[in-house]
């Protein structure tokens, strides 16, 4: 018996499983003003790196301007907006952790580090892992899992060794209705969700739901649910061959022709045209 191979074997298997697990990669070359608007990721962490231009990043109310070279870093469940007012090229990859990984020790960043640091020496390292797993999931990430994982694995650690010597502290907000809401909107957005849906899930009234929530964000929890499901759409626009009425469904629209009449209300333009001046596949 080959103790040496079946060692080895046995190594890679585990350093497989306790790989992150990239969920979503993307490129944005933006040469207009642009805007994502409030959101979250339940069990996933969002991981940027900006090659030009600048943008602002607000998270949990607090906002930092990122410019190039600068790296971010999203924690589950973290409230966040990115808007840009000038063209920026921004990368973003986003993880979800691995079942068989250690523990909380294996984060990226703890909860109370400041989210934005300079990329450093490791700038075109990062560049360049980027850069490749964008052109690998160009062919698709499910399709190429084991070396998207494997490069994200290494991204993973470049960002954890930087952000484990920040020394910037960042402050957690109180919990509110309006971002237990907001939290909930998010998970359920491709589902038939109301205001009377909300107030049952709550257990307050729709009035009151829509007076915390617009006081908090400025807007109405139903037009922050359009928004959110427009935003996913256009990244299946943009990041997939996917036709229009499966990416209407996917983002909870049933109707077709209502979802590409709201969308290009939202966004000036339809979905076909959308799809054609931005995509990259």
């Amino acid at each position: 018996m080959d103790y040496r191979r079946e060692t080895q074997e046995r190594i890679q298997t585990v350093s497989k499983d306790f790989l992150p697990i990239v969920t979503r990669i993307t490129c944005s070359q933006e040469n207009h003003t642009w805007k994502a608007n409030v959101h979250m990721h339940d069990n996933e962490v969002e991981l940027h790196l900006v090659k030009q231009g600048s943008t602002t990043v607000t998270i949990h109310n607090q906002s930092f301007t990122v410019t190039a070279g600068d790296i971010l870093a999203i924690s589950p469940g973290f409230l966040h907006m990115v808007e840009s007012d000038a063209p920026v090229y921004l990368y973003t990859c986003r993880f979800r952790q691995s079942p068989f990984a250690p523990g909380n020790e294996d984060v990226v960043i703890r909860p109370d580090v400041s989210p934005v640091m300079s990329s450093g020496k490791y700038y075109t390292f990062i560049l360049k892992l980027m850069e490749a797993m964008v052109e690998i999931a160009q062919h698709g990430i499910a399709q190429n899992a084991d070396i998207c994982n494997m490069l994200g694995g290494a991204l993973w650690n470049i960002f954890r060794q930087i952000f484990s010597t920040s020394q910037i502290a960042f402050s957690l907000p109180k919990k509110s209705l309006s971002q237990d809401i907001l939290h909930y909107i998010n998970s359920h957005y491709d589902q038939d969700v109301t205001l009377a849906s909300l107030s049952q899930a709550f257990f307050v009234s729709s009035s009151h739901i829509s007076s915390e929530f617009k006081k908090e964000f400025h807007i109405s929890p139903i037009n922050y649910l359009i928004n959110r499901r427009i935003c996913e759409a256009k990244w299946y626009l943009i990041n997939t061959q996917q036709p229009v009425h499966e990416i209407a469904q996917r983002v909870g629209y049933g109707n077709c022709y209502h979802f590409s009449k709201l969308f290009t209300k939202r966004s000036g333009v339809s979905p076909e045209k959308f799809r054609e001046m931005h995509r990259i596949v």
